[in-house]
């Protein structure tokens, strides 16, 4: 039996993205098999990102940090909200 780490993401997506979203999430994930579960919701909230939340090892600068999640999902670019220090 082994024991790893794992990270939890919760990310709010319209239908047209959720393949893209699960598809990038396949590929960047570090194992054979990727547990995830979709919930519809039934709302009128159609502008919906992919938000994510989670804990770096280093600290890196925002410039270093969106560098890498594009290159990670092979996207060109993304929406971002942060606070600033």
């Amino acid at each position: 039996m082994n024991y790893v780490d794992e990270v939890r993401i919760e990310c709010i997506v319209n239908e047209r993205n959720l393949s893209s979203l699960i598809n990038a999430t396949i590929k960047a994930h570090p194992y054979e098999e990727v547990a995830y579960d979709v919930y519809k919701i039934e709302n009128k909230f159609k502008n919906a990102g992919i938000g994510r939340l989670g804990k770096l090892k280093e600290p890196e600068s925002f410039k270093d940090f969106t560098r890498k999640i594009k290159d990670r999902l092979g996207i060109d670019g993304f929406k971002w909200l942060y606070k600033k220090d």
